[in-house]
């Protein structure tokens, strides 16, 4: 069972990622054919994969937050 404050770091890890999605989404669309589409979509991807890691970063922590001794 998790605790509120791991559910709580969950969320937060969660709101992390998708606040990366939605830059790199608005990076595409800002780019959308443009001479720097391609490398406005490379970036975008670079932003989501940091996004998608620091959420693992942060669920990984939240999850030894119940695992630690109290």
């Amino acid at each position: 069972c998790d605790s509120a404050a791991e559910n709580k770091a969950e969320e937060q890890a969660e709101a992390v990622d998708e606040t990366a999605e939605a830059q790199a989404d608005t990076m595409r669309a800002n780019a959308e054919g443009s001479a720097t589409e391609a490398a406005a979509d490379a970036q975008a991807d670079a932003v989501e994969a940091t996004g998608e890691a620091k959420k693992d970063a942060m669920e990984d922590a939240a999850d030894n937050m119940d695992a630690a001794p109290q």
